[in-house]
């Protein structure tokens, strides 16, 4: 797939998604399905939706001792601007080298990221997005033939249930 066909966009639920979204969700699924041995009628995204809130719950949770070293900060940077100045107006530096320090810590959290990307594509064996796209569509491909299979047994069970059934009121009548 070329770079165009990775970025156009696909309708799903009603809203617009990249081909490699939905490649990098799929592929997240289905690992999930295969180290779980999950039932293909496993609600994956109700799942992941929870485990996504969890998890963003304890990064914005701020616990007791974070509040206690905010206070004292905030104490100190107060007692140094009262009666110590040792800046000399240069406080602006230090905002300006922790803005720095921002950056280098989300530059850090990108290539971690881009890792643990790179390690899931190992793990499901595609060498690139390309490869991964086309393992998520094949994956897709066979879970739905393997639903569509589950029901039509599902469908043929009733059906025989039906029939029995009705055999038993046949004979109950006669």
């Amino acid at each position: 797939l070329s770079n165009e066909d990775r970025e156009a966009t696909i309708r799903v639920a009603h809203t617009d998604v990249r081909w490699r979204e939905a490649a990098t969700y799929f592929a997240l699924r289905e690992d999930f399905f295969a180290r779980c041995e999950l039932p293909a009628a496993f609600a994956f995204s109700r799942y992941l939706e929870g485990a996504l809130k969890e998890f963003i719950v304890d990064q914005v949770e701020i616990y007791a001792s974070a509040w206690g070293a905010v206070v004292c900060v905030v104490c100190a940077n107060w007692a140094r601007s009262r009666y110590f100045n040792v800046w000399n107006g240069r406080e602006t530096d230090v905002f300006v080298c922790g803005g720095w320090l921002l950056v280098v810590l989300a530059l850090l959290l990108k290539t971690r990221q881009d890792a643990a990307w790179a390690h899931l594509r190992s793990d499901l064996g595609c060498a690139t997005d390309d490869a991964l796209v086309e393992a998520c569509r094949r994956a897709h491909k066979r879970r739905s033939k393997e639903k569509a299979i589950k029901e039509a047994e599902a469908s043929l069970e009733l059906t025989i249930e039906r029939r029995e059934h009705r055999r038993e009121l046949e004979r109950e009548r006669s």
